[in-house]
C-alpha cells in the first residue's frame, strides 16, 4: 500500500487517499456521530490486470477477566500444515457466540464465516459495551487468555474469496477486475452497559 495522504478534514471526519498509478486507488473515511465511529474503506483497481486484495478492519480491544462477546457465526476455517488449503468446518458450540458469552479460556485465532454482520462486546466491570456492525459475513477473532487485549477483525466476505492464504494468518483475498471496486463499512458504537437501548447508527448493507 502506498503512503496515505489527507484529502479532507472536518470537526468530526477525516478522509485519506492512497494511490499507485495504474494499479489502485484507496480511500479511507472516518466519521464520528455521537457515540459511533464509522469507517468506510474503498479500493479500486485502476490498472489493466486483475488485482488480488483484501480489506480488513482490525481493532485491538481491552481484555478483562469478565469480557464477553456475542458474534453469531456458522463456521470456522481451520489452518492446515504444509501449505494445504484451510478447511471449513461448523463452528463448535463453545465458539458460536450466539449469545453474549465470556471470551474462551483457551486460545482462539480463527476466521469465522456465516456472520450476520453484528457483534457486541461487553466489559461488565467497566460498565460499557461496544456494538460492531459490518457489511461482511466473515470475521477473525484473535484472543489469547494470557494477553490483556484481543482483536476482532472484520474481513472480506466469504463469497468474495478467491483463496485463503496460510502463513502468518488466514486471509480471504478478493480479485478485482480492472475498474472494479471493493468496499468495506464498519461502525463502532460505545454505550453504557446498563442501557437496554442500542443506538448503533449504521446498519449493514
Amino acid at each position: 500500500m502506498g503512503d496515505w495522504e489527507i484529502d479532507s478534514t472536518g470537526e468530526k471526519c477525516l478522509r485519506l487517499i492512497a494511490e499507485v498509478a495504474e494499479r489502485y486507488r484507496a480511500v479511507q473515511t472516518y466519521e464520528l456521530d455521537g457515540p459511533t465511529l464509522e469507517i468506510a474503506v474503498e479500493l479500486e483497481n485502476t490498472g489493466h490486470t486483475p488485482l488480488p486484495c483484501e480489506i480488513e478492519v482490525s481493532p485491538a480491544l481491552v481484555r478483562d477477566a469478565d469480557t464477553r462477546i456475542s458474534a453469531p457465526a456458522g463456521g470456522i476455517w481451520i489452518a492446515r500444515e504444509n501449505g494445504k488449503t484451510p478447511r471449513l468446518v461448523p463452528a463448535p458450540f463453545a465458539w458460536q457466540f450466539g449469545v453474549t458469552f465470556p471470551l474462551p479460556a483457551k486460545a482462539v485465532d480463527h476466521a469465522f464465516t456465516g456472520w450476520g454482520g453484528r457483534a457486541l462486546v461487553e466489559w461488565p466491570a467497566r460498565q460499557f459495551s461496544l456494538a460492531i456492525v459490518g457489511n461482511t459475513d466473515c470475521y477473525r477473532l484473535c484472543a489469547y487468555p494470557e494477553d490483556d487485549s484481543f482483536s476482532f477483525q472484520v474481513m472480506n466476505d466469504q463469497s468474495e474469496h478467491r483463496y485463503i492464504r496460510d502463513g502468518d494468518g488466514l486471509h480471504g483475498l478478493s480479485v478485482l477486475a480492472a475498474g472494479q471496486t471493493l468496499s468495506r463499512r464498519v461502525s463502532f458504537t460505545v454505550e453504557r452497559l446498563a442501557s437496554l437501548t442500542r443506538t448503533a447508527r449504521y446498519s449493514a448493507e
